[in-house]
């Protein structure tokens, strides 16, 4: 027998579907002649817990660092158990499997990890699918390799995932004890590869913001007057020019008197008329973080709630797998476009416009660019006809908006550039003339427009005249426009997402940026949302309308961490090790060994704690006089110290043994009220 293990449901049926008929559909498992597909539902496996390997880890103790499993132990997820039995019993009966886990190296691993669990030694082979249309399966069924060829991947995906257990559960017990020498008590202060720099980067925007001093500078316009009209253009100073900053802003207004004296009524010659035909073809699709960023720009929902419908509308049929970080369709999928135009129309409000080509190739379309995943569109399986309602619908069109786009004509406009020359001032302009709408017709609200400069001061809302290079105008009218510097913006969840993905902007070091940009950032996909969530709940982050604020707690833990942890080249750095493991240059105990030595570093350098306005310190005292740094309610499961804490749905007793033990309280008056 022939066993297929997946590594979701879905792809389980989309290589069930291209296997021999007639077919069995277990609960479980779909069996197909001499073959078995059966799946997984991501890692059925997870690292121990330190109190697994030895009970005196159940309370934190810093005596006990650092902890180091001599023989690493993985448990089965208890809501999994059911996955996990099922494979280990068709694993006694399998001949041969094939792992079909994910292309990437924890697709790899995540089967590769069952198998070595169960002891199977038997023949391995390895599918790589990336594109789930019948005929690719297919191709990749004839394609079948050795899953041997595949542990470099497996390996590096081991070693990134040990190294992350020893840094996170080492240096967060750490420097949650190292905190409650001084008093903190509001629970742990998780450290991660990836949150303690996010944290860094709300944490370091947030100082800059109040460390901020606006300052003054002005802009000089001229409106200068040609045969065909009046424009306005903005003045450009020369090299040498005094009184400005280093931005070439014009902070001198004595500078800026002097040219509106000297100029008003003077000749404006025309030293550049330049007038382009330019297109702009359709934008490619959307990866979860794209999708994330422009739904809670526009919507106000929050990553984790946007990947939350994602994963609704999957299960349905409705949108395909939404975990994907990949931008690009597989060629193939240019036929559907009619069935997936069905179903938009069925699903939405949205019709289809007149305009759409069908036969158009967009830059959408290229399999070169596909790997794991495709990016994000409406099914052109599903089967639903009723039309989708709330934050669900919201999600649809935006994603059926973007896939409609792929076939509609470019955006075309005329772009108009003209400079003037005011008694040797230099005077320049710029204007865009739509043409044709094309594609923005139904995208231009679903743009991620961060990178573009809105307020470009050389920019004219109205159409610029035509003119010459030659013509002699006149300076019209001229005047300074009193500008402030501004403060850096706060950090939302749509941003702060912007920033995991694009983090190599925060990089100087080259080497590190190139990586940093080859990886789409720090975390994945399927995890940063996640990730910013967890921040959030933790209250190391604080979120007041769409902005995130750094909490005292997070300042705290910021400025007592070594800095290399706090930064995003950690990973970088990383990731150049997880990348000799994968090409057999390094073995993962190199790796191991040299997180161990880091670790060991830290521990011998650390220092205690104060962590100001925590949740039991002088900040929650204002917000509620219930608080109270000291108690003397003990824990009724444990026997540790219960604290009052503020949470989400409001004040609640907490056990400080957490999380070995979370038992909770409600607040009543000040005390806790336990329930039966």
């Amino acid at each position: 027998m022939r066993l297929f293990i997946a590594e979701k449901p879905s792809l389980a049926r989309s290589i069930a579907a291209v296997l021999p008929k007639p077919q069995e559909n277990n609960k479980l498992y779909i069996k197909a002649g001499e073959n078995i597909v059966a799946w997984a539902a991501g890692h059925l496996l997870e690292q121990a817990m330190p109190e697994q390997y030895d009970d005196k880890y159940k309370r934190w103790n810093v005596d006990d660092l650092p902890i180091f499993p001599q023989v690493w132990k993985m448990l089965v997820k208890k809501e999994c158990k059911d996955l996990f039995d099922n494979l280990k019993k068709l694993l006694k009966q399998a001949d041969v499997v094939v792992n079909a886990g994910d292309c990437d190296r924890e697709g790899q691993l995540l089967i590769d990890e069952i198998l070595d669990y169960c002891g199977y030694k038997g023949k391995v082979l390895r599918i790589l699918i990336s594109d789930t249309n019948p005929e690719a399966v297919k191709n990749a069924l004839d394609n079948l390799k050795p899953d041997s060829d595949f542990h470099g991947d497996r390996d590096a995906a081991l070693a990134r995932s040990r190294a992350d257990w020893l840094h996170g559960i080492n240096l967060t017990r750490l420097y949650t004890k190292m905190a409650e020498r001084n008093g903190y008590n509001g629970g742990p202060l998780k450290i991660g590869r990836v949150k303690t720099p996010v944290t860094a980067l709300v944490v370091r925007r947030d100082e800059d913001i109040e460390a901020f001093s606006p300052k003054p500078f002005w802009i000089v316009k001229a409106n200068i007057a040609v045969q065909n009209g009046m424009f306005y253009a903005t003045w450009k100073p020369h090299d040498e020019q005094q009184g400005l900053d280093e931005d070439k802003r014009l902070i001198d207004k004595s500078v800026g008197e002097a040219l509106v004296t000297r100029l008003k009524g003077k000749l404006a010659n025309i030293t550049k008329y330049e007038s382009k035909k330019l297109s702009s073809k359709p934008p490619v699709g959307f990866s979860l973080p794209k999708l994330q960023m422009i739904a809670s720009k526009k919507f106000d929902l929050s990553p984790a709630k946007v990947l939350d419908i994602c994963q609704k509308l999957y299960e349905q049929g409705i949108l395909t797998y939404p975990r994907s970080d990949c931008e690009f369709l597989p060629d193939a999928h240019h036929d559907d476009a009619q069935r997936v135009f069905d179903v938009i129309e069925k699903l939405s409000s949205l019709r289809v416009p007149q305009s759409v080509d069908k036969s158009r190739n967009s830059p959408v379309f290229n399999s070169k660019k596909v790997e794991e995943h495709h990016a994000i569109i409406p099914s052109a399986s599903c089967k639903g006809t009723k039309p989708l309602e709330g934050d669900e619908a919201l999600i649809f069109e935006l994603v059926a908006k973007r896939y409609i786009s792929f076939f509609m004509p470019d955006y075309v406009f005329s772009q108009v550039n003209i400079n003037a020359d005011i008694d040797g001032e230099l005077f320049t302009a710029s204007g865009r003339h739509v043409l044709n709408d094309g594609w923005k017709a139904i995208e231009a609200d679903s743009q991620d427009n961060d990178n573009e400069n809105n307020n470009d001061e050389d920019s004219n809302s109205a159409p610029l005249p035509e003119t010459s290079e030659g013509e002699n105008g006149s300076c019209y009218e001229i005047n300074m426009l009193d500008k402030k510097t501004k403060a850096p913006a706060r950090f939302s969840e749509a941003t702060l997402l912007k920033a995991m993905n694009e983090v190599y902007r925060y990089v100087l070091d080259p080497e590190i940026k190139k990586i940093l940009k080859e990886t789409d950032g720090i975390g994945t996909a399927a995890t940063q949302a996640g990730i910013i969530k967890e921040l959030i709940d933790s209250s190391m982050l604080i979120k007041k309308g769409k902005n995130l604020i750094s909490s005292p707690a997070a300042r705290s833990l910021i400025h007592a961490l070594p800095e290399n942890i706090t930064l995003p080249d950690l990973t970088a750095v990383w990731e150049t090790y997880f990348r000799k493991v994968k090409d057999s240059q390094m073995s993962i105990d190199e790796v191991i060994n040299y997180i161990q030595d880091n670790i060991k570093e830290i521990i011998a350098s650390a220092q205690p704690i104060t962590v100001q306005g925590s949740e039991n310190s002088k900040s929650k005292k204002s917000d509620s006089k219930k608080s109270s740094k000291k108690s003397n309610v003990k824990c009724p499961r444990c026997g540790a110290v219960m604290f009052l804490r503020n949470g989400k749905n409001g004040a609640f007793w907490g056990c400080s043994n957490y999380p070995e033990c979370k038992m909770t309280a409600d607040d009543k008056n000040g005390k806790p009220v336990f329930r039966k």
